[in-house]
This record gives structure tokens, sequence and C-alpha cells, in this order.
């Protein structure tokens, strides 16, 4: 129980930390962002009675329809919509302080907060309207709910795993890749070596998917065209993959991107190779952070070289970083 304690109030002394951190330039951004202008602008019609239908938009619309009602609740401003973000981030980060401690590094939990507070990216990004650190934050909970679903096997975890990994790919697609991850992960959760054979129990199996997709479903339908499918796609995915042949039409190009993530991560990228080796031999869940990692960077590569984009890889590098610790 003092355990206990002693890490509620290291996790809630480090978000104080990071909401001190991040806020100060969180009214007047030093940087503006195209994006930010647009989510902004989108937000704002809808918030003024617009319908959706009545002018483009190239993303999903949950993220959008959360900025509108912030509005309508406290008023339509840009230091209410970064706020909001700002609200994101910090959620994000407790989710990493709680992903490092199911991984294990107990003591070492808070310095999750203080490490995703200070990286580059994940700072910049809580600072602007874009949806990259919500779609972080959301897929961070959906972690942390799914391995404690490992551990309790209560599926009220399986559910909860599900509806965040629903709002992370509604809000940006991109984390697909730790979807992916996430059914075999299940898969491997309820197999067993039996006699040299693997056996799966493919009852809770079937019942542990059809939770996990029916929580993401519900989360993602209100917020998705279901009744013009083909134009729903044309919109959100066709348009950026039309994108990405004009603006970055080359490997090279696309690599553009990585490598100033690189750059900026340095010393993340070596904790979080220590932490691998600190890992080993990998658990399934080192294995499932592992591989959603790599399948994201793999996609994240066949896309345009926004560096926001791998605001999406920030949870599990702080993570790793943590377990080095």
């Amino acid at each position: 129980m003092q355990r206990r304690v002693l890490l509620v109030f290291g996790i809630g002394l480090a978000t104080g930390f990071a909401a001190w951190y991040l806020m100060p330039d969180a009214v007047i951004s030093r940087r503006r962002d195209i994006d930010e202008g647009v989510y902004l602008m989108v937000a704002r019609l809808l918030n003024r009675g617009y319908s959706s239908s009545t002018f483009f938009f190239d993303q999903f619309w949950l993220f959008p329809r959360i900025l509108a009602q912030v509005f309508r609740w406290f008023g339509d401003s840009l230091i209410v919509a970064r706020l909001t973000v700002l609200g994101f981030s910090l959620v994000g980060l407790i989710g990493m302080a709680l992903l490092s401690y199911q991984l294990g590094a107990r003591w070492a939990a808070p310095a999750a907060i203080f490490l995703g507070a200070v990286e580059p990216i994940y700072l910049r990004q809580s600072r602007e309207v874009t949806a990259d650190v919500p779609s972080a934050a959301c897929l961070t909970l959906s972690l942390v709910s799914l391995l404690a679903f490992q551990k309790r096997g209560r599926r009220l975890w399986l559910a909860v795993s599900g509806a965040s990994a629903g709002a992370s790919l509604i809000i940006k697609p991109l984390a697909i890749g730790f979807a992916i991850a996430f059914v075999v992960f299940l898969f491997i959760h309820r197999a067993r070596r039996e006699a040299n054979r693997l056996r799966v129990d493919a009852a809770d199996l079937t019942i542990d998917l059809l939770v996990f997709l029916a929580a993401a479903t519900i989360t993602v339908a209100p917020f998705v065209d279901l009744l013009h499918p083909i134009d729903e796609y044309r919109r959100t995915i066709g348009f950026h993959l039309a994108e990405r042949n004009w603006l970055a039409p080359t490997a090279i190009d696309r690599w553009r991107a990585l490598l100033g993530f690189t750059r900026r991560n340095i010393p993340w990228l070596a904790l979080a190779a220590v932490g691998v080796v600190v890992l080993r031999p990998l658990t399934v869940a080192g294995s499932l952070l592992l591989a959603g990692e790599l399948i994201s960077v793999a996609i994240l590569l066949q896309l345009p070289p926004w560096l926001n984009h791998y605001t999406l890889l920030i949870p599990v590098l702080i993570v790793l970083s943590v377990v080095a610790l």
C-alpha cells in the first residue's frame, strides 16, 4: 500500500511538472501550423451549426467534434482549443507512466512523465491544435487497458482497450499498426503449448475479439459515413495516398521524417535500445509494444514526411527508456 501511495504521489508530482512545463507556450505558439488552422476552422463551423456535408474535410470527425463541444462549453477561442490538446497530452503522459509500471519499471514509472514532457516532438505537438497527441494519448490508454486485461482477465478492460483503440484510429488512422499487433496479442494470450503442440482456446479467443471489436466499432461508428463507404474512403484515405504520390514520390523523400525523428531523439533511442535488452527474453507485453512500434514505422515510411506523424511512436519510446532506467 505504501508503495502505491508513493507511486501515485510521484505520478501526481510529475504530472504537475509536465503541466507547468507544457503550459508556458500554450497560449501563443512560436510556431504556427497550417493544419492547426484547418482543425480550428472545421471545429468553428461545426460549433456554428454547419453540417459536415456542406464542406470538405480530409479527416474523420471525432477530433473536430470534440473541439466543437469544448467551444460550446468554454467559448470559441484558440486558447481553449490548445488547452484541450494539453489535457490530452497530460492524459497520455500518465498513461506512459502506468504502462512503464506494468512492464516492471515500478519505482521509475513517474520518470515517463518527465521524459515525455521534454521530448521535442511531443512537446511541440502538445502546444498545437492537431490530432497527433490526442491519437497517441488514446493509443496509450488502449495499451494500458490491454495489459490490465492480460493480468486480471476481466473483459471490461478489453472493452476499454477496444474503445480507446477505436478512438485513436478515428482521430488519426496511423495507429492501425498497433491495432494489428493487438489482434496478434489476443491470439497469443489464448494460446497454450501442450505436448509440444500449440493449442488455442477458440471460444475464449472469439469472445475476446468480439468484445474488443464491438467496443471499437461502437466508438467509431458515429463518426464514419457507413452509408457511403467508398466516398468515405476516398475522402479520408485515398486523398492522402494521392497526396503522397505528388508530395513524396520517392522512398528517399519519405525517409526524411524518420531521419528527423532520429536526430531529435538520440538520447531516448539509446535508452530505448537498452530497455529492449533489459526486457530480454521479451515478454508477450514487450513483444506487443515492439511489434506495434515497428509496424507503425513501416506504415509511416509509406506516407509524406511529416514529422508530426511520428508522435505516434513516442509513448513506446518513452516506456522503453524508463525500463532502461
